[in-house]
């Protein structure tokens, strides 16, 4: 009998998209596609307007001050008057608002880098729902396809029962089977439907059939990339910010300066004169001299250097720990593949022979069955496995 194949399942895909008229998806093509929609880079757009609007606020000047007052006294002789106009600025003279621009510089950096992260991060939820439609399509064949086969044995036992050649029984123990892999046949057409649901949220797309193969390559070379890593960057720009912001909280203790320049009218009777305002104020640091913000500051900064080396330590652990599983996962895989995968002598055909030769009983017939099918999806999901290690191993080398 027929048996359903990755390669059949390809040729399937293939059929129906020549059928519908329109080209098969692909993993990178679906990864555009999400990139593309307008939720997501909406997201990320917001992200990179905050960080820049935080940029363009660090560090600005205060805004000077235009005061006017007049004064009047009631004197014997008649009404005094004065009219004064001044305009004054604050001034940091420690270049505490330099390095609040440099830290805010360093940080809108690692904000560009977390939003890099998150797009390969949604780049690799969209190839792993990609390949999930894909194993989740060639489960649901190979359970339809096996549900076929029993249907034929079971109507060519029927048919021996009525000739006299089986007991009812044993047509009975194939009904139950067949009903059996019915049930299994709707759950995984509605699991793949299901699967194709969740992929049309991301990428927008749901007519076009999938097309790419589930079984991954080996294990890239990683190398020293964990350096280049978007994470590690975007950690090491927070800590760097973190560091300029304590040498600025460690400034703001020494005094600002302000300067004020105007212009001062009197007028009193029988007497007008008039002259320039210069006025100098300094704050004294007696009450606050900011000495809990820099500690703040300086252990936000050890903070942040202290999860860089964790995260940088926890990364490297954990790209070899992907890079053992995928060799393994590949392995197991490929040996299950090569043992379900045979053209000949399948362990349902032997079965069926040895039955039909009186050596098996039909329970032994039907475990045969039960046996190829659950091998062969174990298979499937050994691969389907795979894939997913490949797919975050990517992720943690991305750049």
């Amino acid at each position: 009998m027929h048996r359903c194949t990755p390669h059949l399942f390809c040729f399937f895909l293939l059929a129906s998209s020549l059928a519908s008229g329109a080209p098969p998806l692909t993993e990178e093509e679906a990864v555009r596609l999400g990139l593309e929609q307008s939720d997501a880079s909406d997201r990320w757009d917001a992200h990179a307007d905050l960080a820049r609007g935080k940029l363009e606020s660090a560090g600005r000047w205060a805004n000077p001050e235009i005061e006017y007052s007049r004064e009047t006294l009631e004197l014997p002789e008649g009404d005094s008057e004065e009219d004064t106009w001044s305009i004054r600025q604050r001034i940091n003279l420690a270049g505490v608002d330099g390095l609040t621009r440099e830290a805010a510089r360093h940080q809108y950096r690692a904000a560009g880098m977390r939003n890099d992260y998150a797009r390969l991060e949604w780049s690799a939820d969209i190839r792993s729902r990609f390949y999930q439609v894909l194993a989740a399509r060639r489960d649901a064949e190979l359970v339809a396809d096996w549900h076929r086969r029993f249907s034929e044995l079971t109507e060519a036992i029927a048919q021996r029962v009525e000739a006299g050649d089986a007991s009812r029984y044993e047509l009975s123990r194939l009904q139950q089977e067949l009903a059996l892999l019915d049930g299994e046949r709707l759950q995984t057409q509605a699991e793949a439907m299901s699967a194709r649901d969740r992929l049309t949220q991301l990428i927008g797309e749901s007519d076009r059939p999938l097309t790419g193969r589930l079984l991954p390559p080996r294990a890239p070379d990683a190398g020293d990339t964990l350096a280049e890593s978007p994470l590690l960057q975007a950690l090491s720009a927070e800590a760097e910010s973190a560091a300029v912001r304590a040498r600025a909280a460690e400034r703001q203790r020494w005094p600002e300066l302000t300067l004020g320049v105007g212009r001062k009218e009197v007028t009193e009777p029988g007497f007008q004169a008039e002259g320039n305002v210069v006025s100098v104020g300094l704050e004294i640091p007696l009450f606050d001299r900011n000495t809990g913000e820099a500690r703040t500051q300086r252990s936000l900064a050890q903070q942040q250097r202290a999860d860089r080396a964790l995260a940088r330590a926890e990364l490297t652990t954990r790209l070899q720990t992907l890079q053992r599983a995928l060799r393994a996962q590949r392995q197991a895989a490929l040996a299950l593949q090569r043992n379900t995968e045979t053209d000949s002598s399948s362990l349902s055909d032997i079965a069926e022979s040895s039955y039909a030769a009186g050596e098996l009983s039909i329970a032994e017939l039907i475990d045969a069955h039960r046996s190829e099918l659950d091998a062969r999806r174990e298979a499937l999901q050994r691969e389907l496995e795979a894939r997913r290690t490949y797919i975050q191993l990517n992720l943690l080398i991305s750049n």
